[in-house]
């Protein structure tokens, strides 16, 4: 009878030590999954802005957190190839679809008044995210999550004549430096990459 005692008592421990188990498997992975998730909070002034983002989200979620911000009409979306427009205040028309929001792109926002968006999703891993570069020009983003001189993020890419633009500034890589006024890519603003050599070419950003 104690034999069978102490083999029902140890089995109720077994299952207790699995079931713990399971438990702090359980939270492990949802501490992980929550610390992973980043917010992004983009400042958009009235007018055209330049933008990209640095956590994976779809057309969606942006044009949700576009309407939370600034609901009415007028606000706009544009890649390189295609636009979408939010209409009448009651939907969106145009060509750019949730299939096209491409998150190593920089993308133009238009809105009527100055707002904030704040965006969330987990973030993007640049390793995962060539960039083809064309001759002329290349729309494109930003995805890591800190500043970085231009001179870093291009090193070993770029060839002469090549120029890097924002919104508000520039440089020209000369075949030993980049020269100008744009000193470096800031995550959340969206640049144009302007390719002098005709070749289809990939770039790869840096990590940290």
């Amino acid at each position: 009878m104690k034999q069978k005692q102490t083999l029902i008592t140890r089995l109720a421990g077994s299952h207790r030590s699995i079931a713990s188990r399971l438990l702090l498997l359980t939270l492990l992975l949802f501490t992980t999954t929550a610390q992973a998730i980043l917010t992004q909070t983009i400042e958009l002034r009235a007018g055209w802005n330049w933008v990209s983002f640095n956590v994976d989200i779809t057309l969606d979620d942006l044009k949700a957190a576009l309407m939370a911000a600034v609901p009415g009409t007028g606000t706009t979306i544009k890649s390189q190839d295609n636009i979408t427009t939010y209409y009448n205040g009651t939907r969106w028309i145009g060509r750019l679809n949730s299939l096209d929001l491409d998150l190593t792109q920089m993308y133009k926002i238009k809105v009527e008044s100055a707002c904030e968006i704040t965006l969330e999703g987990m973030p993007i891993n640049p390793a995962e995210h060539p960039v083809p570069i064309k001759q002329g020009d290349n729309w494109i983003g930003f995805p890591l999550n800190g500043e970085m001189p231009v001179t870093n993020v291009f090193d070993g890419f770029a060839q002469e004549g090549d120029i890097i633009k924002s919104k508000t500034a520039f440089a020209v890589y000369t075949g030993t430096k980049w020269r100008g006024t744009l000193q470096n890519l800031t995550p959340g603003q969206g640049y144009v990459y302007e390719s002098a050599i005709n070749d289809d070419r990939i770039f790869d950003f840096p990590s940290y």
